[in-house]
């Protein structure tokens, strides 16, 4: 005997696990995004070192710094997944249960 299978269960699994997935994809290009940018941060450091504090004064220092910068995109971007997930459940189930 077959069982019945809400179809909207089998749904919002899915889409838990979509979610889920994307999240963790996510996660793993903001820390290579992270090591980058903290790379170029530390070369940037390394090439001034040597320099007078005159000369230094004269680089474009960028504000806020790339890890900063980073940092905030992915949260945005994070924030972004996260609100499709909640549009998508709340237009299956009628509530945002989130």
């Amino acid at each position: 005997m077959a069982e019945n299978v809400d179809p909207r269960s089998e749904q919002l699994a899915a889409l838990e696990a979509a979610e889920k997935q994307q999240l963790d994809a996510l996660a793993q290009h903001r820390e290579v995004a992270l090591e980058s940018a903290r790379y170029w941060e530390n070369l940037t450091e390394q090439a001034t070192a040597g320099l007078s504090e005159a000369q230094a004064a004269l680089l474009p220092v960028p504000q806020p710094s790339p890890t900063v910068l980073t940092e905030a995109h992915f949260a945005y971007l994070e924030s972004v997944l996260k609100a499709q997930a909640t549009l998508t459940r709340t237009l299956l189930t009628g509530t945002a249960d989130d």
